[in-house]
């Protein structure tokens, strides 16, 4: 009902597409976070932030929906800069607490195995959501992997 309001459209993204090619070149597939994960580090957020947060975002359906739109719009121009500008001021991350649980301990959390992911003597290809890359305190910085953006 949510995505029908917000008139977007559910894909199910490249993960079924990564997933076929790596079983069709018989390529090992390991993964940072379980479905099983995720409801735990969700569970630390206060019930009374939960409902103020939604409360917020349904008052005008218009300020999630422009905020994804603009994301969208930074991504498919390829303005990595302005797509993390996007992010960093979106309803969301304006909630510490949110942001905490959607991004800062699950970026905290895959450390350990994004650092062995990419200390290994074959090519490895790392899928990460943008949002995991974008901000301080994202997932390659708390892996400790320095990187560069380009775009």
């Amino acid at each position: 009902m949510m995505t029908a309001m917000l008139h977007q459209e559910i894909a199910p993204g490249i993960e079924p597409i990564f997933i076929e090619w790596a079983k069709k070149d018989g390529k090992p597939i390991a993964y940072l976070e379980t479905p099983a994960t995720f409801p735990t580090l969700a569970d630390a957020i206060p019930i009374p932030v939960v409902e103020r947060t939604v409360t917020t975002l349904i008052a005008d359906l218009t300020i999630p929906q422009k905020s994804l739109m603009a994301m969208y719009d930074a991504w498919v121009r390829r303005d990595v800069r302005a797509f993390c500008k996007t992010v960093e001021s979106s309803p969301l991350m304006a909630v510490p607490e949110m942001r905490k649980a959607v991004l800062d301990l699950r970026n905290e959390s895959w450390a350990d195995g994004l650092g062995e992911l990419m200390n290994v003597d074959r090519n490895t290809l790392v899928a990460i959501g943008a949002l995991h890359v974008c901000l301080p305190g994202n997932a390659l910085e708390c892996a400790g992997i320095d990187a560069q953006m380009i775009g």
